[in-house]
Formats: structure tokens, sequence, C-alpha cells
């Protein structure tokens, strides 16, 4: 065989073997684009080639890039040095990632810096790198910073320990801060997030130690985040700053020895104790890691480094061989093995929401409803009672009020009169009987009343008493003369058979008392005039107050009413997207325990297709080479399926 063929049977062997779990990738491919949105987004696809990557992800100021640092195996010495440079420029305190970065160990001594495309940016020395980044930094808060794809930083070799063959193999990004202080920087990482954290073969959420919250579904609003118990073996917990606090010194005083699983268990427990729930399989210990790490480790004391170094150490060493395997072929096969346990929590969780929502809303719509009623009542009766007050004010015009006044507001004094007849003929006679008139006049003003329309006058209330000085006044002023004449008289005693004084006194003194009982009556036929058009204008302000208020409660009836109709319109499509929602998770159930049958016929496929081309294969070699390739396919696949199962 020339060295030709020889070189051309090498290369399509190469071409085999690394092809020979396309097919069960193209099973997955076709699988999970068969899904919908709500469960495609829990499954990794990797970055726009189907690479693989994690996702580091946590609340600004934990310490996320300065674990990714460690966990690639950067030296303790040069901590402060890279962190410093990667800050860009930014004072300690604050977020140090601006956007989505990659770290990677350079080759050499230089720092390298790409766009994450395809164009490299070019080395730099640590001045240099340290501005650049903060130039990123820059055209981010001016909004010129078209970053779509992470930036890569390889940090240069004699920065860690270990050869250079030591640290990751697989992506690591570091999302900025979620909640961000900065409103441009918080826009930009909802949108980093979308395009990445759905995608990603393993997200690792990280908080402090002393700060659980982050675990809260208020804290993880971004998508494929804020319901990481669906799928949690996509997801590792990190804590930072876990073993200087005193609590864990208080604990060592107590227990002097203490492994991995004792603070897993104890950070369930915080977990716990914090207030959030959190299902079976999210609670395995083995998602869990309490770490410490960075300046809070180097200058820890000596004795709580050699007490737990082991264990966090340990936990180090078990994270990253969890990063390691997210990134193996078999895990997102795996996991598609297992979509009908996703989409069976994916269905619980939404509907539970959805539930919860829609009876939120039923509920508001019971409270405004009982709104209306109160409304409609309320209303109801202020229309009774101006309608009332409108009909009341129609059927008594002033002018029908004033004449009753006139005809019925009128003293009888006839009765008063009849007593001049008996007077007898001494002038103390005549003054004793003006004193009592007087009285007798104050008693009729006091007790004057319109009789007819009682319900109208009944409600008015008349201080009588406040004006009887009146009529003092009219008494006083009507008998002035007389009385003055009978001062005059040089006796007191009359004599009707000498003289007339006595009988043109006594006529006089009719006179005068009548005129009284006229003006006193005019007088309080005025005040009486006076209070039914002040009472009438009281009924005229009310009815007007009252068909305002009446006006006010059906504009608050009508506003209700539209509520309700809102709340009819928010309900029915509520419903309807819980109607759509479940029939999507039955579509997806049914699907999800396809997996298995579409590798299956993905396999023959290739199989089918690897036969036909060891027929049509242009030498004997060639075929003997694909009839391997065969062979390695069929175990290859056995020994998937085995793995599956």
């Amino acid at each position: 065989m020339s060295e030709r063929e020889t070189a051309g049977i090498e290369k399509i062997w190469d071409g085999l073997s690394q092809e020979r779990l396309a097919w069960a990738f193209r099973a997955y491919d076709r699988f999970i684009n068969s899904l919908s949105d709500d469960v495609r987004d829990r499954f990794p696809k990797g970055d726009a080639q189907g690479e693989a990557y994690v996702v580091v992800f946590g609340k600004t100021q934990v310490g996320k890039t300065t674990l990714i640092l460690d966990l690639m195996g950067l030296s303790g010495r040069s901590l402060i040095r890279v962190s410093k440079i990667l800050r860009g420029g930014r004072e300690a305190g604050k977020s140090a990632t601006s956007t989505a970065m990659e770290y990677r160990r350079s080759n050499d001594d230089q720092w390298w810096f790409s766009s994450g495309a395809t164009s490299i940016f070019g080395a730099y020395d640590d001045s240099g790198m340290e501005n650049a980044l903060g130039d990123i930094r820059e055209q981010m808060f001016q909004k010129r910073l078209k970053a779509d794809k992470p930036f890569i930083v390889w940090i240069p070799n004699d920065c860690f320990d270990g050869d250079e063959n030591a640290g990751f193999s697989v992506r690591m990004l570091d999302l900025p801060g979620d909640h961000a202080a900065d409103a441009v920087e918080r826009k930009h990482v909802q949108q980093m997030a979308q395009n990445y954290v759905p995608n990603a073969d393993l997200i690792l959420l990280v908080g402090k130690g002393d700060d659980l919250s982050f675990l809260k579904p208020t804290s993880l609003e971004l998508p494929s985040i804020e319901d990481w118990q669906i799928v949690p073996n996509r997801f590792r917990i990190v804590t930072t700053y876990s073993f200087t606090a005193q609590s864990v010194r208080d604990v060592l005083e107590q227990q002097k020895t203490v492994g991995v699983e004792f603070f897993r268990k104890r950070l369930l427990e915080q977990i716990r104790t914090f207030g959030l729930k959190l299902e079976d399989d999210a609670a395995e210990t083995k998602r869990f890691f309490p770490l410490e790490f960075g300046d809070s480790w180097v200058n820890a004391k000596q004795a709580l480094v050699t007490a737990l170094n082991p264990v966090n150490t340990s936990l180090k060493d078990q994270l990253h061989r969890d990063i390691q395997a997210s990134a193996t072929p078999n895990v997102r096969l795996r996991n598609a093995v297992n979509v009908h346990v996703t989409v069976g929590k994916i269905k619980e969780s939404r509907l539970k929401k959805m539930d919860e929502a829609l009876n939120e809303v039923k509920k508001s719509q019971g409270d405004v409803a009982s709104e209306c009623k109160v409304l409609t009542t309320a209303w109801a009766q202020a229309k009774k009672q101006t309608d009332a007050e409108k009909e009341f004010l129609v059927a008594l015009p002033y002018d029908k009020l004033k004449q009753q006044v006139v005809n019925e507001v009128v003293f009888d004094v006839k009765n008063l009169l009849d007593k001049v007849e008996n007077l007898g003929t001494n002038t103390s006679h005549l003054k004793s009987l003006i004193s009592q008139f007087k009285s007798d006049l104050k008693s009729l003003f006091l007790s004057a009343k319109p009789t007819k329309e009682k319900k109208f006058w009944a409600s008015v209330q008349p201080r009588l008493d406040q004006h009887v000085g009146k009529v003092e006044e009219i008494v006083d002023a009507e008998f002035g003369q007389l009385l003055n004449k009978l001062s005059d008289y040089w006796r007191t005693e009359y004599f009707p058979s000498m003289s007339d004084d006595f009988s043109n006194d006594k006529r006089s003194m009719r006179t005068h008392m009548q005129n009284c009982a006229d003006s006193a009556s005019a007088w309080a036929a005025k005040q009486w005039q006076g209070w039914a058009k002040k009472r009438l204008q009281q009924l005229s302000d009310d009815m007007e107050s009252g068909t305002a208020h009446q006006n006010a409660l059906q504009n608050a009836l009508k506003e209700r009413e539209k509520t309700l109709g809102r709340f009819d319109s928010q309900i029915k499509y509520d419903e309807q997207e819980r109607s759509i929602f479940v029939k999507k998770m039955e579509t997806d159930e049914s699907s999800s325990r396809k997996f298995v049958a579409l590798l299956e016929q993905s396999y023959l496929d290739e199989l089918f297709d690897r036969r036909l081309r060891i027929t049509k294969a242009s030498s004997a070699a060639h075929a003997f080479i694909e009839l391997l390739a065969t062979d390695q396919l069929i175990h290859e696949r056995n020994k998937l399926i085995n793995t599956l199962s």
C-alpha cells in the first residue's frame, strides 16, 4: 500500500473515530428540538458550535472570579496581582466582572486577550491588560459595548502552581453579578444570562456562607435559574467564606473532628432554617460545596487552616471532578433519557404558579364584586334620598310656605281684649292688664308655629326665645303714650259718671292690644319665613351634595365594573394559557419517553449507511477500515445503551 493510500486510510479512520457518537447527538438534537421551549431550555446545548461550558453565577462581590481562578490552580502569591488586573482599574468593593469572561491559562508569561470570536486583540503586560479591561467596562457604561460572546483572558503561566497541563479543560464563564447597582450593567447581565445560562452544561450558584438569600426565588430572577430545583443535577451550590465564620470556630471547639459530609449537612440545615424549601433530589448533599479560598483563607489562623484544609481541598477536588464530568457527552445523553422526570417537575411547578396567580385574580375579582354590591346598595340609598329631597322641594316652593306662614302665624287676642271690659275703674288696673298682656303676647309668640306641612316644619328648629325681646319692644312702644297719660292723671280713680276718660282709655287699650298682636304676629311670621327659606336652601344644598355623592358612587361603580371586566378577561386568558400549557406538557410527556427509540433509529440509520459505504468502498483496505469503524460503532452503541439504562 502506497504512502498516499496509507495517509488516506488514516484520515478516514480518524474521521470515523471522531464521529463515533455523532449519530447519538443527531438523535439528541432532534429529540430536544421536538420539545417545548419550557423543557428545551433545561437541557444544555453548548455554545454555537455545541461546545460544553460551565457558568458561574451569583451576586456581586461573593468571590465568583476568585473561585474560578482557585479551581484553575492560581497560586496564592499571584492572587492579589491577578485580582487587581482583572478589576480593570475599578476600586475594591465593586464588581470586577463587567461582562461575560472566560479565563484560561496562557502558554507563556504574558497576558492575552480575545474578543471571544476569532480575532486576537494581542498580548499585554500587567498594565496593558488592566487598561484593556478598564476600557471594556467604560464601553459598557457608555452603551458602546457590542459583546454578544464572552471575552477570553489568558492569564500568564507563571501565576499558576503546578505544570502547564494542570487546570481545566472545560470552559468556565464568569458572568457579571446579578442585581448589579448600575442599570446599564443590570441590562447587560440580563442579556448575557439569557444567551448563556440556558445552554450551560453546569451552573454554579455562588453566594456567601453568611447570606443564603441568594438561593431564594426572588434572588434568582434570570431564565433557567429561578426554578433551579427542576433540574438540580445541572446545578451546584457553592458558598464562599464558609469556614472563617465564628460559628465554625465554635463548632471546632466542640467537635475536634469534622468532615466533608458534616459541613454539607450543616449548610443544608442552614438553608432550611433560612426558609427555603428544598425538594428531595435538590437536597442531595453532593450538590453543595461550602468552600473557603482567596485572601480570607490565606489570612486565616493556622489552627483553623490545619483543621479544615483537608475538608476544603476535598470539596474543591470534588467540584473540579463534577465540572469536568459535566462536559462529557454521556451526561447530555443521560439527561435526555430522564426528560419525563423534568417534564413532570416543570408541569407541577408551573401549574402551581399558574393556579396561585389564577386564584389571586379570582380572589381580587371576588373582592371587587363585593365592592360592587356595596356600591350598588349605597348608590340606591343615595338615589332614594336625593329623589325624596327633590320631590319634597318641588312640592314645597318658598312662595307656598311664605303664604302659609302669613295665613297661620296670626295671634288671636280676642280673649285678651275681652278682659278690657271687666277692668276696674282704677288706673292701676289698666297698668296691670298691660303688664299681663305683655306676658300673654310673649307666650303667644313663643308658641306660634305653622300647622300644615308638619314634616317640613318639624325639621325647622327655630330659637324663638332669642327673639322674644322684640315682643317687649313692640308692647313698650305701643303702650308708651297711654302709660304716660295714665301717669299724668292727678288721681288714680276714674269717675265714669263725670268723665269719658275711662271709656276712652279702654278703647285705646283695645286698639293698642290689637296693634301689638298684629305687629308681633307679623314679626313672628317674618322669622318663620326666614327659617323656612334657610331650611329650603339647606335641603337644596343637601340634594346637590347627595346628587354629587350619588354620581360619585355611580362612577366608582362603573370603574369597579370595568375592573371586573378586566378580571374576567384576565381569568379567561389565564385559563386558556393554562389549558395550552397542559396540552403542551402532555405532548412533551408523550415525547419524553421516545429518546431511546430515536437513539436506536439513529443508530440503525448510521449502521445502514456504514454498510452501504462498505459495499461501495474503493478498495479492500478502505472497506476493512469501514468495517472496523462499524465494529467500533456497535461497541459505542452497546456501551452507551448500558450506561443510559
